[in-house]
Parts: structure tokens; C-alpha cells; sequence
């Protein structure tokens, strides 16, 4: 990020950068590298940024968006509530920008937080394969497909779902207290006095003599790092999203920035995502493995004795937890009446008095 010389550019530039300290860096150093990487062109992810309610997700992201605009502060930015068509017409209608899709908390129903995911998978997965949804005309003709070429960054509390959906997005975490309250008050009154949006404009008159050379340069560093990810097992997504940041985080040395603003910058910055997604995959595993053993346990045969025991006991607990389900005569079969030729089975459930008659002249056991 190189600005046009001139002290106003400068202190442009410092205020941008000064967001680097409102938040821990490994949210605020990707999240504004994805703000100077958005006019470089098409990009294949997107970020989420999640956190509890009250955090101040909104307000932080916002900053950010008002980059390309002074007025889009927080009280503008584009919502989950929106239907999907009007979140595609957004994301295809901003080019080369920033789109903040704020406020992902799918509430309602199981079929309502279902829709929420369903929107969420179809709108950051398309792009992440940087692919429009394709319609048709009454006529049969195609439509013109409309992929989203802004680089969408979304905020809520619930993050979405999916295994593959989260592989094309970096999911960032805003833990409660993480935000600097006093600095994001300063970082507000910068942007609001437009200096957000002069520190962008000087960059891509910089970038505009040179974009198609980063252009480039970016695609070769993005195959030797897919190549790389192969050996090294992580998913091949994550480090591409790695490099396509990492250009944005390096140093000019004439803005005053601080020393970890180059390339290195702070570990994990764009792979953080990638690995959380390991560390989770693995978890998930571990916990399938004791489940499976446990089930293993329970299935293993046990001698007739020790399996009607278990039976015996099972049933017991289960009238302690429901109890009066019967009325108040409930009685429990006698461990006596329970033949051990029926070891093995599942034990009778609770029995009226008035049906012990019938069962003393031998007949089938009556269950209420």
C-alpha cells in the first residue's frame, strides 16, 4: 500500500492502519487485508467474522466498509434479513469492493434456521467458486449469469454450516472484551471525516499502474502454495487464502506503519481459519472414536446372569425417571416374575394391579 505523496495521504494512511489496533491481530490484520485486496480483482473466499451479541462486530466491519464510502457506516450495511436474489444483485453489482453481509443469527424454527444456512451456503459458496447461479428466460434463452465479485466479509453470532461451505471462508472469532472501545471510537470519527476513504483512493491510483503485473504474480504464488498443501495436509483452499493477503500485508517503509505490517506479519493471519478447521476435524474424530467404543461396549455379549442385571437395572431407572406416568397405583414387575429364560429380552414395562389376575391364571403380561 503505497499513497500518493503529500501529508494528508500520509496521515490518511496512518488512520486506516491504526484500525491494526482495535482488535487482536489476527482478526484485524486479515480483515483489513481483505479490505486493499478487494480492488486487485477476482477473489475466490470470503471471510466470517462471529462473536456473542453485543460485541461490537457490526461497528468493527463497518469501518472497514467505509473505505468505499464515507456514509457506510453501521446504520448501511447489508443484511442477512435480505432475500437471496437481492444479496446476489449486491455482491455481483460491487466490483472489485467490499460487501459487509452483517448480522447472521438464524433464529425461528428448525425449519427457519434451516433456510438461514440454506442462504448462507448458497451465497458464500458461489463465491467461493466464484460461479453465478444460471436461469432462464421464458423463452428457454439464458439469463446472464451474475457471480459475486465483491469480497464478501460476514458478521453474526452463529457461523455457517458445513464442512465444504467453511473450507472457501475464513471464519474469524471476536471473543467478548476483544475490542478496544476507546480506539474504535477514534477509528469511528476518522472515518466518518473521510480519511478511510482517501487513504483507498490514493491506493488504487498506486495500484492502477501496476494491477495487472500483481494480478500475475499472484497467480503463480497461489499454485506453488496449492502444491505445497498437498504434502503438507492441510486443505488446499486455506493457504491460497493465505496468499491472497499476504501481499496486502507487507511494508512500504515510508508511512510509519508498524513493523509486523509486511510479509511474515503475524503467524496465522489467513490460515488461522485452516487451522481451527484441523483442530475441530480432529475433535470431531476423537469424539466418533468413543462413541464407537462405547457402543462397542454396549453391544458386547454378557453372560445371561449379568445381562439380566443390567436389564433389570435399566428398567428401574427408567420408572424413577418418569414417575406417576401410570397413575398413582404404578407398581414394578417383581424381579421374580421375570423369568430367566426370558434373559436377554426387553423387560416389561409398568403393570396395573387390576391386571395381576390375569397374569397369576397365565396370561400375557398386560402393559398399560
Amino acid at each position: 500500500m503505497v499513497p500518493s505523496e503529500g501529508e494528508e495521504s500520509r496521515e490518511a494512511v496512518r488512520a486506516s492502519l491504526a484500525l491494526l489496533k482495535v482488535a487482536e491481530d489476527a482478526l484485524s490484520y486479515t480483515v483489513l487485508a481483505a479490505t486493499y485486496r478487494a480492488p486487485l480483482g477476482e477473489s475466490d473466499f470470503s471471510a466470517h467474522l462471529s462473536g456473542p451479541t453485543g460485541e461490537g462486530k457490526s461497528e468493527f466491519a463497518a469501518l472497514f466498509q467505509q473505505h468505499y464510502g464515507v456514509k457506510l457506516d453501521a446504520r448501511r450495511l447489508l443484511s442477512w434479513e435480505s432475500t437471496e436474489n437481492a444479496i446476489e444483485g449486491q455482491a455481483f453489482a460491487l466490483k472489485d469492493q467490499l460487501l459487509i453481509l452483517d448480522d447472521f443469527a438464524p433464529t425461528g424454527t428448525s425449519y427457519d434456521i434451516e433456510r438461514w444456512h440454506k442462504k448462507a451456503d448458497r451465497v458464500l459458496r458461489a463465491k467461493g467458486n466464484h460461479s453465478g447461479r444460471q436461469r432462464m428466460r421464458p423463452d428457454t434463452t439464458l439469463r446472464p449469469e451474475k457471480p459475486p465479485r465483491a469480497l464478501i466479509i460476514s458478521t453474526g453470532e452463529d457461523v455457517p454450516r458445513g464442512q465444504s461451505l467453511r473450507a472457501r471462508m475464513m471464519v474469524l472469532e471476536l471473543s467478548p472484551g476483544a475490542l478496544d472501545w476507546e480506539r474504535l471510537t477514534g477509528c469511528q470519527n476518522a472515518a466518518a471525516s473521510g480519511l478511510y476513504a482517501r487513504a483507498m483512493s490514493d491506493y488504487i491510483r498506486w495500484l492502477a499502474a501496476r494491477c495487472e503485473d500483481l494480478r500475475e504474480s499472484l497467480k503463480e504464488e497461489h499454485a506453488e502454495l496449492r502444491k505445497a498443501a498437498g504434502a503438507s495436509g492441510q486443505h488446499r483452499r486455506t493457504p491460497v487464502q493465505g496468499a491472497s493477503l499476504r501481499r496486502h500485508r507487507q511494508r512500504p517503509g515510508s508511512c510509519g506503519e508498524p513493523r509486523r505490517w509486511r510479509s511474515g506479519g503475524p503467524g496465522g493471519v489467513g490460515l488461522a481459519s485452516g487451522d481451527r478447521r484441523d483442530r475441530e476435524l480432529r475433535a470431531r474424530r476423537a469424539a466418533s472414536a468413543g462413541r464407537a467404543d462405547r457402543l462397542a461396549r454396549r453391544r458386547e455379549p454378557l453372560p445371561g446372569a449379568e445381562r439380566g442385571a443390567r436389564i433389570r437395572a435399566e428398567a428401574g431407572q427408567r420408572l424413577r425417571r418418569f414417575p406417576g406416568r401410570h397413575g398413582p397405583d404404578l407398581e414394578e414387575t417383581p424381579a421374580r416374575a421375570w423369568p430367566a429364560s426370558l434373559h436377554g429380552r426387553s423387560p416389561p414395562g409398568p403393570h396395573c394391579p387390576q391386571d395381576a389376575g390375569r397374569q397369576a391364571a397365565g396370561s400375557a403380561t398386560h402393559l398399560c
